[in-house]
């Protein structure tokens, strides 16, 4: 598994992965150098924390270069961000949200 690489390369260390998958930062370490057959539960979280295709972690999109700056890492750090809030927060977010996709809807037809 690319897990230590594929971190890396979004830019983030063991203890931002780990926090921002709710687990102590030795499990991060256990499973990027230890663990020969990682759980599908874990990868998938850490997929999806990393905003990247479970693909690339297992390595079948390995020279694949990641983009860690472009319109899909800002959604996955602004969902990231969301989760933190609490629930009447995140509603009022999300409102605010729609509302501005449906202008940007009603602007290009």
């Amino acid at each position: 598994m690319r897990l230590c690489s594929v971190r890396r390369e979004c830019g983030l260390t063991q203890e931002a992965l780990a926090a921002r998958l709710g687990v102590d930062r030795s499990l991060v370490r256990y499973y990027e150098r230890d663990s020969e057959n990682p759980k599908m539960e874990f990868v998938g979280k850490c997929a999806a924390a990393l905003g990247v295709p479970i693909e690339v972690l297992w390595g079948n999109l390995a020279n694949r270069k990641l983009d860690t700056h472009g319109p899909a890492d800002a959604l996955n750090r602004f969902y990231w961000s969301l989760r933190k809030l609490p629930a009447a927060k995140l509603q009022f977010v999300l409102r605010l949200f729609s509302r501005q996709l449906a202008e940007l809807r009603k602007e290009q037809r």
